[in-house]
């Protein structure tokens, strides 16, 4: 998994006059997280909305719990390991 941080541009306010603008831009920030399959369209996404600098980090993928299936199974190959039993 990455994920892909930025800042862009959200919004310009006038805080002047019409003789005398005073335009403040306000950049909020953003991330993407994505697979590694999705990361070219999405850092794409980044360059074309980003103002300054892109950071890229690489996140683990979340930890998904075992199915019930699996955990026996698991429990199965433990018992016939400590057993001495080839399955």
């Amino acid at each position: 998994m990455e994920l892909i941080k930025y800042r862009f541009l959200s919004c310009e306010i006038d805080r002047g006059t019409e003789e005398a603008p005073d335009i403040e831009q306000v950049f909020l920030s953003k991330t993407i997280e994505c697979s590694a399959e999705a990361f070219d369209a999405n850092y794409a996404i980044a360059q074309a909305e980003a103002h300054g600098e892109i950071i890229v980090e690489n996140i683990p993928d979340p930890v998904t719990e075992p199915t019930p299936d699996e955990r026996s199974r698991a429990d199965i190959d433990y018992l016939a390991v400590m057993m001495g039993v080839e399955l």
